[in-house]
C-alpha cells in the first residue's frame, strides 16, 4: 500500500491535465487571452504534460515490476500477494 497514494496522486494529475488540456485544441486562440495569461498557461500546460508522461511511465514500470515479482515468487505466498497487489495498485 506504500505506492497507493503516489499512484493515486499521479492518476488525479493525469485526469486533471486531460480536463485542462482537452478544453481547446493546442494553439487555438482563446477569447480571454492576454500577454500575462498566455505564458502562464503555456508553463502550466508543459508541467502537466510532463507529469502525465512521468505518471504513465511509472504505471508501466510498476505493473512490470509487480508482474515480475508475481512470476518469480514461486512458492512464497506472501511475495506472490505483494506482486499481485503491486499490479492492481499500478492499474488503479
Amino acid at each position: 500500500m506504500k505506492y497507493g497514494k503516489s499512484i493515486l496522486v499521479f492518476a488525479a494529475i493525469t485526469f486533471l491535465s486531460q480536463a485542462v488540456l482537452g478544453a481547446a485544441p493546442p494553439g487555438a486562440p482563446t477569447p480571454t487571452a492576454s500577454l500575462i495569461i498566455d505564458p502562464v498557461c503555456e508553463i502550466i500546460e508543459t508541467i502537466l504534460q510532463t507529469l502525465q508522461t512521468i505518471s504513465g511511465t511509472l504505471v508501466v514500470i510498476m505493473f512490470i515490476y509487480g508482474g515480475i515479482k508475481y512470476v518469480f515468487s514461486a512458492d512464497d505466498a506472501g511475495a506472490r500477494k505483494q506482486g499481485k497487489q503491486t499490479c492492481i495498485h499500478a492499474l488503479i
